[in-house]
């Protein structure tokens, strides 16, 4: 689905923005003329001390 979004806009000059960050977005995002950029939201993992 998101390849035939792709195209549409691509045939008609309209830019595409990807989002959340996904691996599956970014092969997209590196294929396609009009997707300048893609959303990067790292994951940040909080550890926790354990008291004794």
């Amino acid at each position: 689905m998101a390849h035939k979004i792709n195209a549409l806009c691509e045939a008609y000059s309209v830019p595409v923005i990807r989002h959340a960050g996904q691996m599956h977005n970014y092969h997209l995002t590196m294929s396609s003329l009009n997707c300048p950029i893609s959303e990067y939201f790292p994951m940040f993992v909080q550890h926790h001390r354990v008291s004794q």
